[in-house]
């Protein structure tokens, strides 16, 4: 009779609890663009060459192959590899990056929605034991790239693939605006290889399932709240009838909208080729606590974009009281440049104190 009973309980509290089945997703590219099952889902790629670099002289030279067999799937899955040319000289101060870029693709969100959550994965197998072993520096990063120019967005930062060899799983997070819902993207995967060794071996690093998931919850808002059930119109952020924020933000606001604040980040000309950066709100200059999470960006030099910061649960009614008060909010942007190695590369740390604005009719 207890067992009956408890079975009962737990059904029905999985009826009543909202969980993931009411969440919508989309993924981005599809097909073999993503997993590479058949052919190369029309990716190419690109080699080029930075410093004092004479290609497989005093650099490695990079290529770039589909391998029909031993993706991630196993046998009869395909994948995307990188190759690093050996070298029996001297390596200078030089940096080979080889980029593999998809075919551009329509972002519509979930459904022509902004989502709620934006993340990546990509798989990669590294070959690269050996190179890094004798002092090479090796990194793989990702991003997306508009096709009609704008911000770029980071998805995942330079890391390093490590020494263990098979399949693992690299994971990105993206704002839920990062990408603008209607416009074209391409993936950017790429590998760079630097760094001083008497003799440099060969190398690879594999690529497989590359996908861009949108999730975006349906499940009706507030649900037994009744809707927005009295919390001004906009699912309890008491905004009215706030409007989503401009595509082109001006410099010194920032739009609350959603639990979301909307600010321009700007990468300045003096950073060449691009910047990448990272910026949080805080709630002062020093040891101030962070009303966000920390984002990321890629941005080349002289542009500015539109990126989003997902305000924290704890501080959330803290900052709609600071837009209704037309108060400002401090965001710190820690900016370095993408060129040379990793401890010359300029860097700058800037503040800027935003107006908090909820954008209404008129």
């Amino acid at each position: 009779m207890t067992a009956a009973v408890v079975a009962a309980a737990a059904l029905m509290l999985a009826w009543l609890i909202p969980g993931h089945a009411n969440a919508a997703t989309a993924d981005y590219p599809s097909g073999n663009a993503s997993n590479f099952a058949t052919s190369n889902g029309g990716w190419t790629g690109q080699a080029e060459y930075g410093g004092v670099c004479v290609p497989a002289v005093t650099c490695p030279q990079l290529s770039g192959n589909y391998q029909s067999s031993g993706g991630e799937g196993g046998s009869g899955d395909g994948y995307i590899r990188t190759d690093s040319g050996s070298l029996t000289v001297i390596s200078l101060l030089s940096t080979s990056t080889y980029t593999w870029t998809s075919p551009a693709f329509t972002y519509n969100g979930v459904g022509g929605k902004e989502p709620d959550d934006l993340g990546f994965s990509v798989g990669i197998n590294p070959g690269v034991t050996e190179l890094l072993n004798l002092g090479a520096t090796v990194e793989v990063s990702a991003r997306a790239v508009a096709v009609s120019g704008g911000g770029d967005q980071t998805l995942i930062d330079a890391v390093s693939p490590g020494t263990t060899t098979g399949w693992k799983t690299l994971t990105g997070q993206a704002g839920p605006g990062a990408l603008e819902v209607g416009k074209q993207y391409r993936i950017e995967l790429s590998v760079a290889i630097g760094g001083v060794a008497a003799v440099l071996p060969a190398g690879s690093v594999g690529f497989d399932d590359v996908l861009l998931k949108a999730t975006r919850d349906d499940s009706g808002g507030n649900g037994g709240n009744g809707g927005n059930g009295g919390n001004g119109g906009n699912g309890g952020n008491g905004n009215g009838a706030a409007l989503p924020p401009p595509k082109v933000i001006p410099p010194g606001v920032a739009y609350l909208y959603r639990n979301k604040l909307f600010v321009r980040v700007q990468c300045p000309r003096r950073f060449k080729p691009r910047c990448r950066i990272n910026f949080v709100a805080l709630t002062k200059k020093r040891h101030g606590k962070k009303l966000t999470a920390v984002r990321r960006a890629g941005i080349r030099h002289g542009r500015a974009a539109r990126k989003v910061l997902g305000v924290r649960r704890p501080f959330r009614a803290k900052v709609r009281r600071m837009a209704k008060a037309k108060k400002r909010v401090l965001v710190r942007q820690r900016i370095w440049t993408t060129r040379g190695p990793k401890r010359s590369r300029k860097h700058a740390v800037r503040y800027q104190r935003l107006r908090v604005v909820i954008r209404t009719r008129k």
